[in-house]
């Protein structure tokens, strides 16, 4: 691969003692991958650039560097909302290098990108970051239809799966998404985005087996877990058709 731009450092670096935390692994092989990938590129006499943070992502220069790996977190990386800018570039930066690395293939090339949160805040049932997630997915194809042209780059969208994320009726018009509607039966609330399943443990109130009213929760808080019908240790992926969308030769 010419591009690697993610997460997992440390599945790359050796368990053992670092006072750098950038250079503290999980494996318990005591290999280094990094500096096997970076020994790799030199025998091949090629150049190549490891970097783990923005700053110094957005510092190659892609017209000289023929390789790049980036590893921007030890583990996952963070969700848009709660990275900071010079640490984790966005997934639209990333799409941008990766492009500008790639279009110097004179045989054409093949890019995967994924906005891999959306799927690990819908199981934390945590609507506004998939939402956010999503827009920043949006956000990385709009940056790839502007720099390719579609009479030459074939360019897929879709997803792997669908998540129990619903949009309950009648709302006020104009209401906030992640507002709530005034119920009728029991006169309780219900939030307009819930989930068939899923972990809130604020579901009950703490004296009794009731519903709980939401309407003093903070649901502007990006990690405020929105209502389920289901307790369940993580939502479940459901039955939904997902969309294929393209555009391209």
């Amino acid at each position: 691969f010419k591009v690697i731009l993610g997460g997992g450092r440390n599945m790359f670096l050796p368990n053992i003692p670092n006072d750098d935390p950038k250079k503290r692994g999980s494996r318990g092989d005591n290999r280094n991958l990094i500096e096997e990938w970076l020994a790799t590129k030199k025998e091949m006499k090629k150049s190549a650039a490891y970097v783990t943070n923005r700053t110094e992502l957005l510092r190659v220069n892609t017209n000289k560097t023929d390789y790049v790996l980036g590893l921007f977190q030890p583990e996952y990386m963070q969700y848009h909302k709660h990275a900071t800018k010079e640490d984790q570039p966005t997934l639209a930066e990333m799409t941008k290098f990766a492009i500008e690395m790639m279009t110097n293939e004179t045989k054409g090339f093949v890019l995967f990108i994924e906005g891999g949160k959306i799927d690990v805040s819908h199981h934390e049932n945590k609507a506004h970051l998939a939402l956010d997630e999503t827009v920043e997915l949006h956000k990385a194809v709009e940056k790839a239809v502007e720099m390719t042209k579609e009479d030459e780059t074939l360019i897929v969208v879709t997803a792997d799966h669908a998540h129990t994320m619903n949009i309950n009726g009648y709302p006020r018009r104009g209401a906030n998404i992640f507002n709530y509607v005034q119920g009728t039966e029991d006169d309780l609330p219900y939030s307009t985005l819930s989930y068939a399943n899923g972990p809130n443990e604020k579901r009950y109130n703490d004296d009794e087996n009731a519903i709980r009213n939401i309407i003093g929760d903070k649901r502007d808080e990006p990690d405020y877990k929105f209502q389920t019908i289901n307790l369940l240790p993580s939502e479940t992926h459901d039955g939904q058709d997902t969309t294929v969308f393209a555009r391209g030769p």
